[in-house]
This record gives C-alpha cells, sequence and structure tokens, in this order.
C-alpha cells in the first residue's frame, strides 16, 4: 500500500495529555475500504476470465468534507464538526476539504493490500485538497498552515489547493495512451436510513450546492462516473470496526460511564440535609458536560442530552429544544432516566442510566428496574457471530413481559389454564403464552415501542443498518450469508421488518465479530400506546390488568438501560497481538490487555462479549455510588454483564472538576 505512513503520528487532539489517536486508524480505513472496492470488482468480472485482473483499472473516490457554515444570515460560526465519511477516511477536522482516493487494481500492482481473493492488492494514493487563505486569515483565526505541514499532519500522500482539485482528476483519469475506459470516478450517494436523508453528489460540490466547485471532468462524456457502488460498501466498511477503532471507541465509553456515575453521586434532590435544595434537569445535563470536557476534553457531545424525570421519562427523545430538560426534580421520590453520551475525535458513546433520585429504590421502582436488567442479561446470553439482532430484541421485550407478568400489569385469563395441570404444566404454559403474545401479537411493543439498539461508531446511530437493498457483492463484508443455530442461511443486512417495536429497529443485521452495538431496552408507560391496548377489539387487551395501570402507572414515566458492547474474535485478537500498533497507544484503554477475558468467554472459544460500558447497573451499585460509594468498584456483582474493565486497576476515572 503505497501510503505515506506516519506511524508516530497522531491527530492532534485536546490536550498533551489526553487519549491519542493514531493516524494509523485513518490509513487502515482507506486501505480497508480499498481491499473491498477491489475485491468488489473481481468479483464482478468474467468468471470465464482470470481470477487475476490483468489490465489495470483504477477506482477513484472523490468525497468532499464538511463545509463551513454560519447561523443563518449571521457572522456566527458554530463549532463545526467534520462530516462523518470524509473523518472515517482522512480523521482531518477542519472544514472545506476535500479527497480523492486514487486505486489501481491489477496489472501488475505492489500494493501491500490484500483483497483477500489470492490477487496481487491495489495500490493507494491519497490526496488531500485544501482551502487557500487569504493573508488575513492569520489575523482571525491564527497561522495558516503550508501544504507541508498539512502532509505531516494527516499522514496523506499529497496535499493540493482545492483549485488544483480540477487538473489533478483530469490528469488522472487518463492513462498513457490518453484512454480513460479503465478508470472509474466512484462517488458517494446513497439515503441514511435514520434520518430519511440522502448523501449525493452535491454534497462535494456538483451541481447548483456549490457550482464553484464543479469539477469539469464530470461533464465529460468519456468518463465513468458511478454513483452506486461506493455508498453500500464505504457504509458497511463502517460497521466493522478495526482494533484502533475499537480502542478508542471503549475509551470514549469509559469517560462516559464515569460522567453518568459522577452525576448520580452529584444528585442534590429535596431533603434537610441539602437544605431544601431542588435540582433542575439541565442541571444534571450541565454536570454531565463540565465532567466529560474538562477531565478529558470531550466538546461536544454525541446527541442531545435526554435528562427526563417522573413522566418525562417515557419521552424517548426528551431534551430537544421543545422540552428542553427544563422541569424541576420535583421530590425525592421522582426517578430518572439519562440518556447522555461524549464524543471523542468523532467517535461516539451513547449510555443511558435509570435511578431514584434520592438514590433508595422503592419495591415498585425496582420491580420495573430489574425487569429491564434482565432483559439486557437475556440479550447478552444470546449474543454470538451469526445471531439475528430481531431475536436480541424479541429476548429484550420477553424478559420485560415476564417481569411485568410477576407484577401483575399483565394477566392471563383464568379461564386459559386447565384445572388439572400441575404447578410445572402451569409454568411451561405461562412462558409459552407470553412468547405467543410477544411474537406473534406484539405485546412488549406496548412497553417498549422502541428498537433494541443500533450500530454506534462515528454516529451514534451509524451507518449501515439497512444495506439490503444492494445485493450486488457490495456488502458482503466476509460472506454473502451466514449459518445461524438452526442451519438456516440469512443475508447479513435483512430488511426492516414492519410489525410494532420491530420497525423501530435500527438495525436487523446479523452479529459479526467487531459489530458495535448498544443494548438499550426499556420499559414505559405511555398513554396513548396503553389507550390502543386497552381497546375491546384490540387481542391483548384481556392480558393487561387496566385497573392496576391505571391506578399505578400511569404517568409513572419509564426505565431504559443502554449499554455499548461488541462481540471480539479470539481469532482476530491473537492476529492483532502479531501487528505493530504504535505503543504510544493509550495501552490502558487496550481490548486486548484484560487478564479476565479467558473469563467471560461463553461455550465457544472463538468469541467473547465485551461490553465497553461501565456504569453502576445492578440496585446495589447504585445505591452504593449514590451513597458517596467509590466508583469503579473493587468487585464485580453482576459479571454476567461482561464489563471486562470495571475492575482493573489501571482504569480509573478522573477526581471531580472543580466547582464554583
Amino acid at each position: 500500500m503505497n501510503m505515506n505512513s506516519n506511524n508516530n503520528q497522531f491527530l492532534p487532539g485536546p490536550g498533551y495529555d489526553q487519549y491519542k489517536v493514531p493516524i494509523e486508524l485513518f490509513q487502515q480505513n482507506r486501505s480497508k475500504l480499498a481491499n473491498r472496492l477491489a475485491s468488489s470488482a473481481i468479483a464482478n468480472t468474467n468468471p470465464s476470465s482470470s481470477s487475476v485482473v490483468k489490465k489495470k483499472s483504477k477506482k477513484i473516490v472523490v468525497l468532499k468534507g464538511g463545509i463551513s457554515h454560519s447561523r443563518y444570515d449571521t457572522d456566527f460560526e458554530p463549532i463545526f464538526r467534520q462530516e462523518s465519511y470524509f473523518w472515517w477516511l482522512t480523521g482531518v477536522k477542519e472544514p472545506d476539504c476535500s479527497i480523492v482516493i486514487s486505486i489501481t487494481i491489477g496489472g501488475g500492482s505492489t500494493g501491500t493490500g490484500s483483497t483477500g481473493t489470492g490477487t496481487v492488492g491495489p495500490t493507494v494514493r491519497t490526496v488531500l485538497f485544501v482551502p487557500k487563505l487569504p493573508a488575513e486569515y492569520a489575523t482571525i483565526m491564527g497561522k495558516i498552515r503550508s501544504l507541508e505541514e498539512w502532509k505531516n499532519m494527516y499522514g496523506v500522500d499529497d496535499v493540493l489547493y482545492s483549485n488544483e482539485m480540477d487538473g489533478y482528476c483530469g490528469n488522472y483519469v487518463y492513462d498513457d495512451d490518453h484512454d480513460s475506459s479503465s478508470c472509474q470516478i466512484l462517488l458517494l450517494k446513497g439515503p441514511n436510513t435514520d434520518s430519511k436523508s440522502m448523501y449525493d453528489e452535491k454534497t462535494i460540490g456538483v451541481g447548483e450546492v456549490f457550482p464553484e466547485r464543479t469539477l469539469s471532468i464530470f461533464n465529460m462524456n468519456n468518463i465513468d462516473i458511478d454513483t452506486t457502488t461506493l455508498f453500500p460498501i464505504l457504509a458497511d466498511c463502517r460497521t466493522i470496526k478495526s482494533t484502533l477503532e475499537l480502542q478508542l471507541m471503549e475509551h470514549v465509553t469509559q469517560i462516559t460511564s464515569f460522567a453518568h456515575a459522577y452525576v448520580m453521586r452529584n444528585m442534590n434532590t429535596t431533603s434537610q440535609s441539602n437544605n431544601n435544595r431542588i435540582m433542575y434537569e439541565y442541571q444534571c445535563e450541565s454536570l454531565f458536560k463540565h465532567y466529560t470536557y474538562y477531565n478529558y476534553g470531550s466538546r461536544l457531545t454525541a446527541y442531545t442530552s435526554i435528562c427526563g424525570c417522573g413522566p418525562n421519562s417515557a419521552i424517548l427523545h426528551y431534551g430537544h429544544t421543545g422540552e428542553p430538560n427544563s422541569r424541576k426534580i420535583i421530590n425525592e421520590h421522582d426517578h430518572c432516566l439519562f440518556d447522555m453520551g461524549a464524543e471523542y475525535q468523532c467517535y461516539a458513546s451513547d449510555i443511558t442510566c435509570s435511578f431514584p433520585a434520592n438514590g433508595i429504590f422503592t419495591p415498585k421502582y425496582e420491580a420495573i428496574y430489574e425487569s429491564v436488567l434482565n432483559a439486557q442479561r437475556a440479550v447478552y446470553k444470546l449474543m454470538a457471530p451469526g445471531v439475528s439482532y430481531v431475536e436480541c430484541h424479541i429476548a429484550a421485550e420477553l424478559e420485560i413481559v415476564k417481569g411485568l407478568y410477576k407484577i401483575g400489569i399483565v394477566t392471563i385469563p383464568d379461564d386459559e389454564f386447565d384445572d388439572d395441570t400441575t404447578t410445572i404444566d402451569t409454568y411451561i404454559y405461562i412462558n409459552k403464552k407470553l412468547e405467543i403474545l410477544v411474537r406473534d401479537h406484539r405485546l412488549g411493543a406496548v412497553f417498549m415501542p422502541h428498537g433494541l439498539g443500533h450500530l454506534i461508531g462515528i454516529d451514534a446511530h451509524d451507518v449501515g443498518g439497512y444495506l439490503h437493498e444492494y445485493n450486488d457483492d457490495t456488502t458482503r463484508s466476509n460472506t454473502t450469508t451466514t449459518t445461524t443455530n438452526n442451519n438456516n442461511q440469512q443475508p447479513l443486512t435483512p430488511p426492516r421488518i414492519e410489525e410494532p417495536g420491530l420497525k423501530s429497529l435500527r438495525t436487523a443485521r446479523i452479529l459479526q465479530p467487531n459489530m458495535v452495538v448498544t443494548v438499550e431496552p426499556g420499559c414505559y408507560f405511555i398513554d396513548h400506546l396503553l389507550d390502543e391496548a386497552f381497546q375491546p377489539t384490540n387481542v391483548l387487551s384481556k392480558y393487561l390488568n387496566k385497573e392496576l395501570i391505571n391506578s399505578e402507572y400511569r404517568g409513572y414515566g419509564g426505565v431504559r438501560l443502554e449499554d455499548v458492547v461488541t462481540i471480539i474474535s479470539t481469532k482476530e485478537k491473537n492476529k492483532n497481538n502479531d501487528s505493530n500498533i504504535n505503543s504510544e497507544v493509550n495501552t490502558s484503554s487496550s481490548l486486548l490487555s484484560s487478564s479476565n477475558n479467558k473469563d467471560y468467554k461463553k461455550n465457544n472459544n472463538d468469541y467473547y462479549i465485551h461490553n465497553f460500558t461501565l456504569c453502576p447497573r445492578t440496585v446495589k451499585e447504585i445505591e452504593y455510588v449514590m451513597a458517596g460509594g467509590k466508583w469503579p468498584p473493587m468487585k464485580d456483582d453482576a459479571p454476567e454483564l461482561f464489563r471486562l474493565k470495571l475492575t482493573d486497576a489501571n482504569v480509573s476515572p478522573l477526581p471531580s472538576p472543580p466547582s464554583i
């Protein structure tokens, strides 16, 4: 791979003593994309020809980064955050840049990239294009960086000014015989399945949006411009994380976990010991942001913080401008649902904690809380390579419904039981009946209307959740299908299931090693969902205890627990242990350094679950922390949650920031 390696370099960070992200992470990402494009090109060649592409073919990826914005018609500039695809390929934090990645496949290439097909790997050349700034920029914004400084900072092969991009691309598409037939320009175009927004070629300056940046080569009739190949491959590349990405995601999830514990410990609700001080929800959000920014340089959050207390805890995306975390935590008997995640070097975390505001669980709240925590436990028992994320969702729903049955919220009419059945038979019948209600009649969606979780990476709701429409080898990460326990073949990227609850799943993918997902079961009492389920025509109506729900749980709010989790392949781990990852990377966060990994493997030596989240989770842990106890603890009371680093002596939070 012809890349300027710069392996000793790290991204410029928020502070000299903060976690350092190596440039190698982004170089590996570009190599990964090149190999996938090469594999796709070879897979789509004529089967009767040699498996080796004998004639050189060139793929030119042209991608524009995010642009600088001002707020409406003012000159106020909000904090810029790089466009996510561009960040994944470059790590460039500045706006108004572009990149051209030239990939040469076959024809005796001597690059070190492997296509996985036994063919010679592609050669890659990366050129970054940056704006040519006027001299007065230095007065207002600081020193103007030279092209050589840009090159060294980001580990690319060359850096040119943006106005040179047209000429560079125009020259590169032709071979020595001035023939462009072997060259293809790849542009990014495709829908984000969460936002429903389209990423299309206008983003890089084609058409009316940026007419001054339109490249003339896009208008040449003899140039092959492809807008279908790049999107599914690039999106799919982002779903499977490299070791360096996993280490970074573990770091940002750890600091998010410590911030949640910090907020818990500093809750001040109405009590004589606090001189009747009352907190607002936004103050809890402020504590979280202060801790992650002051201690760890996390300037941005991964999404709008959700700090719902009391009935607001049943509003799934509370905290937006119309509901800005502004309610008083009215009394010490309120319960809280805090969904907050830090972002570090554009990688996200997403954690939700639920707990009583006064730090003491009531039997009523504990029963709902344990149902949700048991749902997490059930999912972790099920998670494995080849398992459908849809099945994980259903397992979570079923565990919550079982908990609600124990409470009496869900019931089974007496006339459905046989008087002659034994206790064991009754137990079996109840479990089967509850599973039928969940699977066939979607009872779980009444209380958990959202999906179990989502892919996470550079975006909190990361890309690649639904790529089933691309069926031309572009989304075949390792194999086209995967085998589950029942030996049925399933596609790796199944379509969305249009049923209550399941339609809200942000991915229905089959789990694979190094895929990072959130596991966030929840139980809520939402009026309109209860009203619909109570309708006499609804098959679920007779299985709900309307009197108990109406008298005790309407307006009660909800509970959600959210962790960031991955599956680690021990085969990949051993292979990565042999790789030369720079020793300056923060090894205290290394996935591979835990001596406890062997204790958490399931009945299969090929993989284990790693839960990056280190929050207090059990009732005992939460009450201990909120009473002022030290966190992380010396002992793990819930090893079934797979928090592998919870008791690692090398993992400890920074102290509380100074207060005013």
